[in-house]
């Protein structure tokens, strides 16, 4: 995993993997500022490529699927 850009969950014993990789065919760059809702819900945003107009607000049920909420986030 040395060298890859993940959300990371906690698992029950401790351990750290990765949950999400990819969003709608896009690989995560830089996944940060997460939100918890009660019922599992969760918001982060995954800022883009450093100097770029990329960011984006992602959206992760509690099922797993996960969406890009919008893409306006650096304009």
């Amino acid at each position: 995993m040395a060298g890859e850009r993940a959300a990371r969950c906690g698992c029950g014993e401790g351990a750290v993997r990765p949950c999400l990789l990819h969003v709608e065919g896009e690989a995560l760059v830089f996944p940060n500022h997460p939100a918890f809702e009660a019922d599992g819900t969760v918001w982060f945003t995954d800022c883009g490529a450093w100097g770029t107009n990329t960011g984006r607000l992602i959206r992760v049920a509690n099922d797993g699927s996960a969406e890009v909420v919008s893409r306006d986030l650096n304009r």
